[in-house]
């Protein structure tokens, strides 16, 4: 995706670059179906064709303002509590977390053009989940027993400034 709708104006991603998001077979699937009943549509109708996925029933692009009271009626319908439409993001991000999805993975499909950013607003959610990992340095080691000195190409202990 090339494009974004910013205060009701077709604009340019911050990033200028195409956001690919994957997408899950079974959505997919309904896409393709979405797609298909549109093109039966417009071809009966004898209307041009929008190159928009989602619709307005007036069958043109929706316009921020409406979406988000469409949005908040569908969650009214549901008996859902009402959230910002914003919020589907993060719950995205958060879900692809807690199946360990790689971090550099959510970055490419949030659009973060740095992981840093991604860290910065979800890193928290991470949590304690690799805390085990300090348990396996003591992994079979006796108690008293002291662990092999690391390789020295591994060791790190502080930086060194050289004068130019």
């Amino acid at each position: 995706m090339r494009r974004a709708i910013v205060r009701g104006q077709l604009t340019t991603t911050k990033t200028r670059k195409i956001r690919r998001v994957d997408v899950t077979p079974q959505l997919m699937d309904r896409l393709k179906q979405l797609k298909e009943t549109r093109l039966l549509e417009t071809a009966m109708s004898g209307k041009p064709s929008q190159d928009w996925v989602f619709l307005s029933p007036l069958g043109c692009r929706w316009d921020e303002r409406n979406l988000r009271r469409a949005f908040y009626k569908v969650l009214e319908a549901a008996k859902l509590r009402r959230v910002r439409f914003h919020d589907l993001r993060h719950t995205y991000a958060s879900l692809l977390i807690q199946t360990t999805a790689p971090a550099k993975y959510i970055q490419e499909q949030l659009g973060h053009a740095s992981i840093q950013v991604t860290m910065d607003v979800y890193g928290h959610l991470y949590g304690g989940e690799y805390r085990h990992f300090m348990s396996r340095l003591d992994d079979g080691k006796e108690a008293g027993e002291s662990a092999p000195p690391p390789h020295p190409e591994t060791l790190v202990v502080g930086t060194s400034k050289t004068s130019d």
